[in-house]
């Protein structure tokens, strides 16, 4: 890969890759994002265009790894770090001070603590839409055991029944010719 379709990509392509990589859904970036689910695919497909990646979670690997070799100075950056400051929306922790770090070689040097994760994307299952595949399970072993007991109770009529329909057959013989 080279780095040329890495930085062909915009922010919120960029932004958008970032959490398919960390596995979120489409619908889960849509409500981190504050765009529609269409406009999330509409971008990942882009990026993944550019990239010339066979899928979304190939361009993804395929960013992660541009990004690893990019930063042999060091541990890579946070990824939630990453997906704020690409953000024009969301500058990195604009309502917190810099703190001074105290020890080690970085003494002296200031150091923003990342903002808050985004909230988790409001979900519209409740308790009942969990209990309706247990139910249906249910009802299928009922309407299973159900059937079972009529064809028992019913067992002699239906081969009395059968016994009748193939007594009122004709007899039929077999000529060789």
């Amino acid at each position: 890969m080279t780095g040329k379709g890495v930085e062909s990509l915009s922010g919120k392509q960029l932004q958008c890759l970032e959490l398919v990589g960390e596995g979120y859904t489409s619908a889960e970036i849509e409500g981190m994002l504050g765009i529609s689910a269409n406009t999330v695919n509409t971008h990942i497909s882009l990026a993944v265009q550019k990239l010339g990646a066979p899928n979304r979670m190939h361009a993804a690997r395929m960013l992660r790894e541009h990004r690893l070799a990019a930063c042999d100075s060091g541990p890579p950056e946070n990824i939630t770090s990453q997906i704020f400051r690409l953000s024009p929306a969301l500058p990195l922790a604009p309502d917190r001070e810099p703190q001074r770090a105290s020890a080690g070689d970085d003494a002296g040097t200031e150091v923003f603590l990342a903002p808050d994760p985004p909230p988790a994307p409001p979900t519209s299952r409740s308790e009942i839409d969990d209990l309706i595949p247990a139910l249906k399970t249910v009802a299928l072993i009922v309407a299973i055991a159900a059937a079972f007991v009529f064809v028992l109770a019913n067992y002699p009529s239906i081969i009395g029944g059968a016994r009748d329909i193939y007594n009122a057959m004709p007899p039929t013989t077999i000529t060789a010719h």
